[in-house]
Order: structure tokens, then sequence, then C-alpha cells
């Protein structure tokens, strides 16, 4: 069986140049994509912790403050904006 040229170079070759140019961009690139997701994600909890610990003192700052950051924390959940928008209603 004949090894494969394309260009003069074995296929072989030509992978292990793809994998040592491009394998530490892909690397790198999910590695941050994975640090974004996990930030995200803290500050999700964050802001539900300060409800929950909060939730019985409805004039207390942190939970206004925790109030305010859920259109910015899960802006792309629809029930919970949703939620939020029927809450907002009912308190003004």
């Amino acid at each position: 069986m004949q090894d494969q040229l394309y260009r003069g170079r074995k296929l072989l070759d030509w992978a292990t140049l793809f994998a040592i140019l491009f394998g530490p961009v892909l690397a790198v690139g999910s590695s941050l994509a994975v640090d974004a997701r996990r930030n995200k994600r803290t500050l999700q909890i964050q802001t539900m912790r300060m409800l929950v610990g909060t939730r019985h003192l409805a004039g207390d700052p942190s939970y206004s403050s925790a109030i305010d950051l859920i259109p910015i924390e899960v802006n792309r959940q629809p029930k919970i904006m949703n939620a939020w928008r029927d809450y907002i209603e009912v308190v003004r």
C-alpha cells in the first residue's frame, strides 16, 4: 500500500502540521468558552442567593439589587423573565 501524497507530503505530515498549528488555538478557545459559562453561572447563583437570603425583607437593599440584577443575569430564560415582569407589575 502506497502512502497518500499531497503536494509532495504524506497525509500524516499535513495532519501533524495542522495539529501543531491549530491545536493550541482550539484548546485556548474552548477553555475561554468554559470559563465564560462558569462565570455566568456563578453570577446567577449569587443573584439567587441574594434573593433567597432577603426574600422576607422586601425593603432590604440587597433584595432590591437582586431584583434589579435579574434582567442582566438571566435575560435568556423566558420563564424567569416573564415571572420577573409579572412581579414588577404587581409591585408597581
